[in-house]
């Protein structure tokens, strides 16, 4: 007995205009964009800075004209490394993108 070996074919879908039209559409939504784009994560991460450090200037005017306590420092602290954690994540952002599109 011998075996004959069998080819598998590939079978490609046909396209037709509605097909392709979805496949532009979505390669529009999801697909690469521009270099351009990476300039939002550039003014993010400065807006977020720049947050951090008006609420740290806010803080220390406050509490020391209020004579505030050791909770209220605390507290302020921690509401205001919400910006520095927002600035990290667009600047890595940033930096991903800017290294990603060539």
């Amino acid at each position: 007995m011998s075996t004959i070996p069998i080819q598998l074919q590939q079978t490609v879908p046909p396209t037709n205009s509605v097909t392709g039209k979805f496949s532009d559409s979505m390669n529009n939504l999801v697909g690469p964009i521009s270099d351009k784009y990476c300039l939002y994560f550039y003014i993010l991460s400065l807006l977020a800075i720049f947050f951090f450090a008006v609420i740290i200037i806010a803080i220390v005017f406050i509490g020391i004209k209020k004579k505030m306590g050791f909770s209220f420092f605390f507290l302020s602290i921690l509401y205001s490394m919400q910006f520095l954690l927002v600035y990290l994540q667009n600047r890595l952002l940033y930096n991903m993108c800017i290294h990603s599109v060539v």
